[in-house]
């Protein structure tokens, strides 16, 4: 019996909303800061309530939000060659969770599998049984080779890491897991949930 051994992160892993985001920024006459982290700085300094405003914008507008190459392409194989929908854990606001949805069912064929969690350890549970993840921040990253999770890191210029660590592999983009997808199938083991 085969299944998927991997989860996805969904934000900078598999779509970028990143990009939408900045328009709408710079449409109300800010600029993002790049900080070189994770945090979202806006410039001139802006709440968080107003910087989470132009996030739902985003949300509501997800048929503008751009896919990464190969995203599509590696969830339908993953889901042709096990029949088990694709795990995506996503830490968004459980206020968007109809948005997400709608975006999803936008973009994919295939079934799949939404959890959504509070923040990025809360992802550990939906990992118990997946060998591998797929993310694109350091901290979580760091987090989830700490359980003994191997980690496919994209690339971005917030997330460096320092020193080696054998669970972290450093990828430019999912796209580059599709020559790989046998790795993140396994055929040998009988399910266990």
């Amino acid at each position: 019996m085969t299944r998927q051994n991997v989860t996805f992160d969904l934000d900078g892993t598999l779509i970028n909303l990143y990009k939408l985001f900045c328009e709408f920024v710079e449409n109300s006459g800010r600029k993002v800061v790049d900080n070189g982290c994770f945090r979202i700085d806006l410039d001139p300094p802006t709440p968080d309530d107003v910087i989470w405003k132009f996030f739902a914008k985003c949300y509501d507008d997800f048929k503008r939000i751009e896919v990464f190459d190969g995203a599509v392409e590696l969830l339908t194989k993953l889901y042709e060659k096990t029949k088990e929908p694709p795990l995506i854990v996503t830490a968004r606001p459980r206020e968007y969770v109809g948005q997400t949805y709608k975006h999803l069912d936008y973009l994919l064929d295939v079934p799949y599998f939404l959890a959504f969690v509070d923040n990025h350890l809360d992802k550990l549970p939906f990992m118990r049984y997946k060998e591998y993840c797929v993310d694109d921040r350091r901290k979580a990253a760091i987090d989830y080779s700490a359980a003994g999770k191997s980690v496919f890191l994209i690339n971005k210029g917030y997330n460096k890491i320092d020193g080696k660590n054998h669970l972290i592999e450093m990828i430019s983009g999912v796209h580059e897991l599709i020559p790989r997808i046998d790795e993140l199938i396994d055929y040998n083991t009988r399910r266990r949930y």
